[in-house]
């Protein structure tokens, strides 16, 4: 029989939980920063229209995941 506490150190997996924590730190920091909004505000008025504006921002949005993701 495993104790409880024994179990809660050994089944969790911690750092997967401070990876998701850590992400979820950054998010939040980053959006109270206000830069996505400013970044979408100056694609916004120097676009033709709503259409290219979303193209613009998914283009960006796509850029920086492979960015990020190229280790």
């Amino acid at each position: 029989m495993v104790a409880p506490l024994q179990a809660l150190g050994t089944l969790i997996n911690w750092n997967v939980l401070m990876i998701y924590t850590g992400n979820l730190i950054l998010a939040e920091l980053f959006i109270y920063s206000r830069v996505p909004a400013v970044i979408a505000d100056s694609i916004g008025l120097r676009s033709r229209n709503a259409g290219i504006a979303i193209v613009a921002l998914l283009v960006i949005t796509g850029l920086i995941s492979a960015l990020g993701s190229s280790k």
